[in-house]
């Protein structure tokens, strides 16, 4: 019977507590908050859809 999944190779599994990984996971959570960062608020997008409906009501 042979097992299933992959075959153990027996070399070492990298740590997830890696400092490079370490670092690496901390420089996209800082993209990402920067990105978040640059993202409009709920009422910026209210007042920009509201914006977008007043002009389409003055065109038609």
């Amino acid at each position: 019977m042979s097992p299933s999944g992959p075959p153990h190779t027996g070399g070492p599994q990298p740590s997830p507590t890696d400092p490079a990984d370490l670092a690496e996971v901390a420089r996209r959570i800082d993209e990402l908050e920067k990105k978040v960062d640059q993202l409009p608020t709920k009422k910026e997008l209210a007042d920009a859809l509201r914006a977008f409906a007043d002009s389409l009501e003055q065109q038609g």
